[in-house]
């Protein structure tokens, strides 16, 4: 891109790539090139951390780095574990479209009207899914034009059919699964008689095929069932499927392709033969559904001006031969199918149904999701706070370094410990509402979330965590029937200070710094759930197991406080460390360290908990400052 006018998108994101077409103002459509690539891949890898890489470079991330997602579009539109990871789907998709956003805007170019080709099938909920995908990626809100629809469009326009008022139109897009529509030609535009969808009629059930195929011949001693687990176990899977993907591209003008699979794999020769019999099932079953989305308009093939296939896979003879073979009619294909669609919705003429903006409740879906987890820490917070209340002079510590007038004339135990434990945890639910309010208020101006708008957000959520803090430590103090409130705020605020300054070094990193998180400004501060409900019922069980008893129960509660101790130690591990096994590793050390902590010593815990969290803020903002440095400005 040059210059720094208003850029137009068209842009086609598939299961396997994703193609876009730009505009800058002179009225010619051209390829994007992001990665320096004019198709860009679709395919992600989750780290271990929750972070998200996309386009080429997920392709040449080691295996260690996280798990490797080759088409986002088959888990769903909502939550999916990968690898070890919980995350939402619909990040994996903004995550790529967001390398979009970055490269229409490289020059100082902002975004305009953008349209993006969806599935005939996809449903209300599916559209506005992707529109808040697309949205979160800077891409503001989409115009949607159905990918069949593009097609036919494009085909018009180009001479390969003629598309007069009337006319029935079946497009085949054979992309990486199969959807076979029927299409009426009508005087503004097209209409959909049916449309007929199967994720494993396409590309990525043929790439299967293939993988089992190499699998089986790299190691002759596996049956072609176990090859490509067996396989997988010991090479990189991604390097397999970038090899057998060329492969298949090469084989549709190449006799015969040599796959170098990495050792222990020895290479293996595929030739045409083998991929048409190793894909003649997946193009039989996409041209049973052609045949079936022809039947459910109640027509029959003879009644149909046209055939088309489009996608990635009708570059291959075999498909195009299986699908002329059901339905007795020869589809056209055109000369690029993998760019029909895109091409076909930058020319689309936008009618106002097809631009309406997302719903309300589809906008601040999302960011009602990352507000219940944010009133789940405030929740345990306070919990924590009442338990703490709940325990006044249950038991009687071996040291008493504090003294409450509650009883007049003795000494009132208190943990303070707990006091500080629920001041960082609100502190913790604060920088989460910080995030969730900052995220609405930019979508809702129709911005994309930036650093400056969260490092504002960051800023005024730690001043009101303060505040809250403050005042636990007040209430606590008058509860106790102290006089002053001095021990209060010193155990409320003193622990958070490392906290709050790492939160000020975040802020200013977000706002200055011209640096974007990889995992995005959503997914930065989402705080360990696990970690704040381990931290509560450790400390709860810490605190109620020491009520006087004797004989068996006093055995019980003696166990309870161990076990309290020990999942105070997994919690602050959960807040420190990202990687399971780093987790799983600390929390011995440090569960056992909290479970041999003599009674009254919860001061201990609290210290150590707000040190975890200003300890997890700190890798985050580490994080932040390591990122690339991006362009951070708004989008329209």
């Amino acid at each position: 891109m040059t210059g720094h006018g208003q850029v137009r998108l068209a842009v086609a994101y598939g299961a396997v790539n994703t193609t876009v077409l730009c505009c800058d103002g002179d009225g010619v459509w051209s390829p994007l090139r992001v990665d320096a690539d004019p198709v860009l891949s679709s395919a992600v890898v989750v780290g271990h951390d929750g972070g998200v890489i996309a386009g080429q470079r997920a392709w040449s991330q080691p295996p260690s780095t996280g798990a490797f997602v080759a088409a986002p579009l088959r888990l769903g539109r909502h939550q999916a574990t990968v690898g070890a990871v919980e995350i939402a789907v619909e990040d994996l998709v903004t995550a790529t479209l967001a390398l979009i956003t970055r490269q229409a805007t490289t020059h100082g170019a902002t975004i305009g009207e953008v349209r993006l080709a969806v599935p005939a099938g996809w449903g209300p909920r599916h559209r506005m899914w992707i529109r808040h995908a697309a949205n979160q990626a800077g891409l503001g809100q989409p115009v949607l034009v159905e990918a069949p629809v593009a097609a036919a469009r494009h085909l018009v326009a180009a001479g390969g059919i003629r598309g007069l008022v009337g006319d029935l139109i079946l497009v085949v897009d054979l992309g990486g699964g199969c959807e076979a529509t029927v299409l009426r030609r009508t005087v503004d535009g097209y209409e959909v008689l049916s449309t007929m969808s199967d994720p494993d009629a396409g590309g990525l059930a043929v790439d299967g095929l293939l993988l089992a195929e190499v699998a089986s011949a790299a190691q002759p001693q596996l049956t072609p069932s176990t090859a490509p687990v067996a396989v997988a176990d010991r090479l990189d899977g991604t390097v397999i499927l970038a090899a057998v993907r060329a492969a298949k591209e090469a084989l549709a003008t190449a006799s015969a392709v040599t796959v170098a699979a990495p050792p222990p794999g020895s290479p293996v020769v595929l030739t045409r033969p083998v991929l048409d019999v190793a894909a003649r099932p997946v193009w039989e079953r996409a041209a049973q559904l052609a045949a079936d989305a022809v039947t459910a308009a109640d027509l029959t093939p003879d009644q149909l001006a046209d055939v088309v296939c489009v996608g990635g896979s009708a570059t291959s003879t075999t498909a195009v031969a299986a699908v002329a073979a059901a339905l007795g009619r020869e589809p056209v294909v055109p000369d690029d199918p993998g760019t029909a669609i895109v091409h076909g919705a930058a020319d689309a003429t936008i009618t106002p149904s097809q631009a309406a903006p997302v719903n309300d409740w589809a906008s601040a879906k999302p960011y009602v999701r990352k507000a219940a987890a944010m009133f789940g820490a405030g929740g345990l917070s306070l919990t924590v706070l009442c338990v703490a209340f709940a325990g006044v002079d249950l038991r009687e510590p071996w040291w008493e370094p504090f003294r409450g007038n509650l009883y007049p004339g003795s000494y009132t135990y208190f943990n303070w410990g707990m006091v500080a434990v629920a001041a960082a945890l609100a502190v913790v639910a604060a920088l989460g509402g910080g995030v969730v309010l900052a995220g609405f208020l930019a979508e809702e101006k129709g911005r994309r979330l930036d650093g400056p708008s969260l490092g504002h957000g960051v800023l005024a959520a730690t001043v009101f965590g303060v505040v809250v803090a403050a005042l636990y430590g007040v209430t606590a103090a008058f509860y106790i029937g102290q006089r002053g409130v001095s021990s209060g705020l010193r155990w409320a605020l003193l622990p958070q200070l490392p906290t709050i300054a790492v939160a000020a070094a975040l802020a200013i990193a977000a706002v200055r710094g011209g640096r974007v998180p990889t995992q995005g400004w959503q997914q930065l501060l989402r705080f360990p759930v696990a970690s704040t409900v381990l931290v509560t019922v450790g400390l709860a069980m810490s605190e109620f197991s020491g009520v006087r008893a004797t004989g068996p129960l006093a055995v019980l509660l003696s166990l309870m406080d161990i076990a309290g101790g020990l999942l105070v130690g997994v919690a602050v591990a959960c807040a420190v460390l990202r990687r399971f096994l780093f987790r799983a590793i600390a929390a011995i050390p440090l569960g056992l360290f909290c479970a041999i902590l003599p009674p009254g010593t919860g001061g201990v815990l609290g210290v150590m908990y707000a040190l975890a969290i200003s300890v997890w803020l700190g890798s985050r903002t580490w994080d932040l400052y390591r990122s690339p440095l991006r362009d951070n400005r708004r989008a329209p």
